[in-house]
């Protein structure tokens, strides 16, 4: 079956590691026989895609130039594209495709923001306005679509109580944490994590936008500094960030070897966001047997199961508590990376990509 995949958009970060597994698996899929990847431009990002006769990736940079080009890519253009070239069916990666007709498409939402008003009540107008457009595109998209796909269940319970759509065409399929480059040790830009004294490391593997709930993470971290002085953060947030110290290092983006790397090198992972579709460095740090502190709140407990101390998301002292927590007490330390490494390997081995893609193909039929 000849399948087009719209992973426009996907330029850093988790967005673009979903999406090489994806593409990963449809070249492996032996339903699938030929795939047609429209993206964004090469210059434009650091996603590079397998190469494989089953594939052909098409750029197309005005459907990335700005928020209502990519509106009115979703919205007709991806399905015109699709249909032009032949596929048989469409998966939009990017939170929308709007098909009316054949070809029929599946709908891959991953953006949980615009659903959530205590996050976007932190964020500027600007912001609020393109999380309403996004929010429109996803209306049209999950009536109009056969198939939609989320992460959790927290993420399909968000599409039922805004759009009232039929529970039957949702399917909730958790990906197991996207594959790593070996971990890059020696890379000069990891050298400094590695210098640093053992037992006290955490990682934020995450950005600095307010629902990030940064300024929380902050507080805690140096909470747990003043009792535990060796206590370092090892974060992603700029180099220049403001929050840079001697005992916050801001590393700013890496790529997925660098991450290994950080990964490896932590003694904790810390995730405090007050919203996520999933939270993929949750994902990840349990790839690596990391103890994890996250937030009380849907997303995190359907990535983590028991898997993570939760905390209150505005509750510095408490969170600075279970930061101490996952550190000093040896044996919650090793309940929490087994019960990690365990979820992590029973979602590899349920091969969620593919069970995405039988139920994609399931459509054209």
């Amino acid at each position: 079956m000849h399948v087009a995949l719209d992973i426009v958009g996907a330029r850093i970060s988790g967005t673009s590691a979903i999406a090489l597994e994806a593409v990963r698996s449809a070249i492996e899929h032996k339903k699938i026989s030929s795939i047609t990847a429209y993206v964004t431009p090469a210059h434009d990002r650091e996603l590079v895609l397998p190469k494989s006769p089953k594939l052909l990736t098409i750029e197309k940079p005005r459907a990335s130039s700005s928020v209502s080009a990519r509106v009115l890519w979703l919205l007709a253009g991806l399905h015109q594209s699709a249909r032009r070239d032949g596929a048989q069916v469409i998966l939009g990666l990017g939170n929308g495709v709007v098909s009316l007709r054949r070809p029929p498409a599946a709908v891959y939402i991953h953006q949980a923001l615009p659903f959530s008003h205590e996050s976007l009540a932190l964020m500027p107008r600007r912001f609020r306005v393109r999380m309403a457009a996004i929010r429109e595109v996803m209306r049209v998209s999950v009536h109009s679509a056969s198939l939609v796909v989320v992460q959790t269940g927290a993420m399909r319970d968000m599409l039922l109580d805004a759009f009232s759509i039929d529970a039957a065409k949702i399917v909730c399929i958790t990906p197991s944490a996207p594959s790593f480059d070996a971990p890059a040790i020696g890379d000069p830009s990891i050298r400094a994590v590695r210098e640093l004294p053992r037992g006290a490391r955490f990682a934020y593997i995450s950005g600095d936008l307010p629902y990030k709930n940064v300024r929380t993470l902050l507080d805690a971290f140096a909470r747990v500094q003043a009792a535990r002085p060796d206590a370092k953060l090892v974060t992603v947030l700029p180099r220049h960030h403001s929050a840079a110290s001697d005992a916050v290092l801001c590393l700013g983006t890496l790529n997925r070897a660098q991450l290994a790397a950080v990964y490896s090198e932590a003694d904790a992972v810390v995730m405090p966001s007050i919203v996520e579709s999933l939270g993929l460095p949750l994902l990840e740090a349990m790839q690596f047997g990391k103890p994890i502190v996250t937030v009380d709140r849907p997303y995190a407990h359907d990535a983590c199961g028991d898997a993570a101390v939760y905390v209150n998301p505005y509750d510095a002292q408490a969170m600075a508590d279970a930061m101490r927590s996952v550190i000093e007490d040896d044996a919650l330390k090793k309940t929490l990376s087994a019960r990690g490494l365990a979820l992590h390997d029973a979602r590899k081995t349920s091969r969620p990509f593919e069970r995405m893609w039988d139920a994609v193909l399931d459509t054209a039929r």
